[in-house]
């Protein structure tokens, strides 16, 4: 019992309603009880004193040398009983009794024909003569005789006045004070089906509200299983914008997320077997037609500069994954520091003079001010630099342009790439294929190549530029490319300026 979600919320929940509706009808059966109390008391109070009113009024005319209360009631009896029986049954008051100063019982009149308290001629307690003696009204139940099947009793009492304007005796009336019976009255039956009502609305509403709760509970419970197994396409609805419906849409991102992993991952398995299977196909091969002589030793030189030409390959491939486990690991620690880009820049360049010259290759380098000082780690800014440089120099067309543009973000390229502004941008453009639209976006992702064929990038193992993103974005820059195909390629990526700002220095075309 109470083992799942449901059961417990459930029986928590009832236990709650339960135990807030049983005080709410406790306050409530006090709060009428105490009212039915007082209402009856003064109803019996209000229908002695009328009573009284007519007993005195009656008695008023008598002449007082000749008056006596007890001939007076045997001579008005069937007069004062009638007025009785009207003024009881008014109020559903149960009997009422006419007593000489004595206590002694004069009348004794019951509404409903059953038997009274007290009987004619008998005499009343000592304390509730007393009482009436030194009181103008009695209410002290707890005076008059009791009878256990008539329950808790109201009293009310008056006093009989002669013609001489003396106390000659006294009128008291008891009625049923029941607490159940008043509260009928008071209440009615319409209250109790109003209660009742209401505590099955909560009860069915509690019901709805915890089956919406643990169902969508037990579907994030299936679905987590599911995503356990590897089922990483599996969802769970949400419905609404409560806190278990944020708790959904929180698992299908991180299902999403896993999904969007796994596929990573297995992209990333694809491309590195192809990657590392190449040059160990072209190795082998040599090595086995050396070996069995189908290469003459007189052409060794020619294959084994073939042969490490692959390994260097295998070589940079290894170096490159290995940078970037370390960078989405974490642990490249960059070491940020001032440095001009602008020599910086000179200098890539001219570590390209031969692939320059080779290619009549057409340069041009301007920047805004000389120097311009940035702010990062320049090891890692120069692998960037290079990477970028290299690329464009590979796909460069013959005599081809190659421009080197270094300035300050203004309030246009912060439209176009918010975040921008007043960061220095590093341009490199080329002319050549260019990259075509539908490559543009992924141009940044683990192994991937535009150049598909590798006619042009036969070296390249296609993480350099996600290498470059990722030194970048770490040192709070962006990078970006736009290309136009056939025409053109530009990358560019920006670096925190320093504090120190730019030098005095001209700005330089050359």
């Amino acid at each position: 019992m109470f083992k799942t979600i449901y059961s417990k919320y459930m029986g928590v929940m009832l236990g709650v309603i339960a135990g807030c509706f049983l005080l709410m009808t406790m306050v409530l059966l006090l709060v009428f009880r105490s009212y039915s109390q007082a209402s009856r008391q003064e109803q019996i109070q209000n229908t002695t004193d009328s009573y009284a009113q007519i007993v005195n009024y009656s008695l008023s005319a008598i002449e007082p040398d000749s008056f006596s209360l007890s001939e007076q009631v045997r001579e008005r009896e069937i007069m004062f009983r009638n007025l009785m029986d009207i003024t009881l049954r008014k109020v559903s008051s149960e009997e009422a009794y006419i007593l000489s100063d004595a206590g002694e019982i004069l009348l004794a009149f019951r509404a409903e024909d059953g038997e009274t308290l007290y009987v004619q001629g008998e005499t009343v307690e000592e304390g509730l003569l007393n009482a009436l003696k030194t009181e103008v009204t009695v209410t002290d139940v707890s005076l008059v005789r009791t009878d256990p099947e008539r329950g808790q009793l109201a009293m009310a009492t008056e006093q009989v006045i002669g013609p001489d304007g003396q106390v000659c005796g006294y009128i008291m009336t008891l009625g049923t004070a029941s607490f159940f019976g008043r509260l009928t009255q008071y209440l009615g039956i319409e209250m109790m089906i109003v209660m009742v009502a209401i505590l099955a609305s909560m009860i069915i509403a509690l019901f709805f509200v915890t089956r919406h709760v643990t169902e969508s509970i037990s579907k994030l419970e299936e679905a987590s299983r599911a995503l356990e197994k590897g089922d990483f396409s599996v969802r769970v609805p949400v419905r609404g914008k409560d806190e278990v419906a944020q708790l959904s849409a929180a698992f299908n991102k991180m299902a999403a997320s896993l999904s969007a992993m796994e596929k990573a991952n297995s992209f990333f398995v694809s491309n590195v077997s192809h990657e590392i299977r190449t040059p160990i196909t072209v190795i082998g091969g040599y090595v086995e037609n050396m070996r069995c002589g189908a290469i003459k030793p007189e052409e060794y030189d020619k294959y084994l500069s073939i042969i490490a030409s692959e390994v260097n390959r295998l070589s940079r491939l290894v170096t490159r994954m290995l940078e970037l486990a370390r960078l989405e690991a974490g642990e490249r620690h960059f070491v940020p520091a001032d440095f001009d880009i602008c020599e910086m820049g000179r200098q890539v360049l001219i570590s390209f003079d031969q692939t320059i010259e080779t290619k009549g290759l057409d340069i041009d380098f301007e920047t805004e001010a000389d120097p311009i000082t940035v702010y990062g780690d320049p090891d890692s800014v120069y692998e960037v630099f290079y990477n970028i440089c290299e690329n464009a120099m590979k796909f460069s067309k013959e005599q081809g342009k190659i421009r080197i543009r270094i300035r300050t973000a203004d309030e246009k390229d912060e439209e176009i790439h918010p975040g921008v502004f007043g960061q220095i941008l590093v341009s490199v453009f080329n002319e050549g294929e260019g990259i075509a639209p539908e490559d543009q976006p992924h141009i940044f992702e683990r192994f991937y190549k535009a150049d598909k064929s590798r006619g042009l990038d036969k070296s390249g193992v296609g993480l350099g530029m996600h290498i470059s993103k990722a030194i970048v974005t770490a040192q709070g820059g962006s990078i970006w490319v736009d290309s136009v195909p056939s025409v053109s390629c530009e990358f560019t990526f920006t670096l925190p300026i320093s504090p120190d700002g730019f030098g005095s220095g001209p700005a330089i075309n050359q």
